[in-house]
Parts: C-alpha cells; structure tokens; sequence
C-alpha cells in the first residue's frame, strides 16, 4: 500500500507540473492534482482529506456556497483513473 501512496505521488507531481493536465484533475479546495477524489452533495468532486476538514465546519459547498442536504463523500473512481493513467 505504501508503494502505491509512493507512486501517486509521484504521479501528482508530474501532473502538477505538466500545463496540459485537465482543470478537472486539480481540487477546487486544495488546487492540487487529486490523488483520492470524492464526490460531494453539490455534484462536485474535491481531495478527500480537504472537502472532509471543509465540512467539518460548513454546511455548505465551497465551490458554490449553497447549503449542503447532507455532509457524505463518495469516491469518484472514474477521476482517479483517469489521474493514475
């Protein structure tokens, strides 16, 4: 597993520093590329560590500011595979 994390990594650095990465790999909280994407409650997708600490605090979408019906996070497969290709 550790390898795993190691190899996102480095991966995300490379993404990062690459201008042709999709705006959609980059979260809206952190603006740095994804490496375990969530979908929120608003439709959008954002790092999990980040939208976790932001709904810790607010009950409302921080790309959007509406109120929020629910606080719960899925993961977003189809985006992480897409960033780990």
């Amino acid at each position: 597993n550790q390898r795993i994390d190691q190899r996102s990594a480095a991966a995300k650095l490379q993404l990062e520093e690459d201008d042709a990465t999709p705006p959609s790999f980059f979260c809206p909280i952190t603006q740095e590329v994804m490496v375990d994407p969530v979908m929120c409650a608003d439709g959008h997708t954002y790092e999990r560590h980040a939208i976790e600490r932001w709904l810790q605090e607010h009950r409302t979408s921080p790309k959007t500011n509406a109120m929020l019906p629910n606080s719960s996070v899925i993961p977003n497969h189809s985006l992480r595979n897409a960033i780990e290709e």
